[in-house]
């Protein structure tokens, strides 16, 4: 009988999901790699195969929810649609924890911010994230039609504002989801993106006629 052949990548990937699960479901803190093991249904001997310890597979576990986070949006930004800022606000909501997926993969992601702050590696991933969720929302921007040629005065400080919008709103979520269920998510992100692309419109357009008097 040939022996099975184990894609390399493939498997990591697979524990680094059941890691994900188990920080979730036991707390980073408290999580074992016995608990990712019994998730990825190998043993933790088989996992020192693809990761060299415990904090390793920690890693692996927060870059998987910060993956799905990113890549919840990512469908929004592929779609034609139109250009105007109510498809702009329905593109950033897709980033929401409205969904399973995504509830899960923001209850991950906040577990390790605080260890973040003191742990230069995990500092590094947030920082690579948020510049790529930026990014993401730049190219909606632009897909979009809200960059220079509507008045937008700075649209990468507009990325910034919109990524700080959503982490308070996520973050709400996260720690009430009882009452902030996914209508009152949308609406809140509506009433706040509306308000700061108004703002930035309406500052453009007051310093370009300033300019021209």
């Amino acid at each position: 009988m040939m022996p099975k052949v184990v894609d390399h990548e493939t498997r990591r990937a697979e524990i680094a999901e059941a890691a994900a699960s188990a920080v979730d479901e036991y707390g980073l803190d408290r999580v074992r790699l016995t608990d990712v093991a019994r998730a990825a249904g190998c043993t933790t001997g088989s996992i020192g195969h693809y990761f060299p310890g415990k904090d390793a597979v920690l890693v692996a576990a927060l870059e998987h929810a910060l993956a799905g986070i990113v890549d919840s949006g990512a469908a929004a930004r592929a779609s034609m649609g139109v250009a105007n800022t109510s498809a702009f606000i329905e593109d950033v909501c897709t980033f929401l924890p409205i969904t399973k997926p995504n509830q899960r993969h923001w209850r991950i992601w906040l577990a390790f911010c605080g260890r973040a702050a003191h742990d230069p590696r995990l500092a590094l991933i947030h920082q690579r994230t948020y510049a790529e969720l930026q990014q993401g929302l730049l190219d909606s921007m632009s897909k979009r039609g809200l960059g220079h040629r509507t008045g937008l005065a700075n649209p990468e400080d507009t990325a910034a504002a919109v990524m700080a919008i959503l982490d308070g709103v996520g973050l709400r979520a996260v720690l009430e989801p009882d009452e902030w269920p996914a209508d009152r998510q949308r609406a809140m992100l509506s009433t706040l993106l509306s308000a700061l692309l108004t703002s930035q419109k309406a500052t453009k357009t007051i310093a370009l006629q300033e300019n021209a008097l």
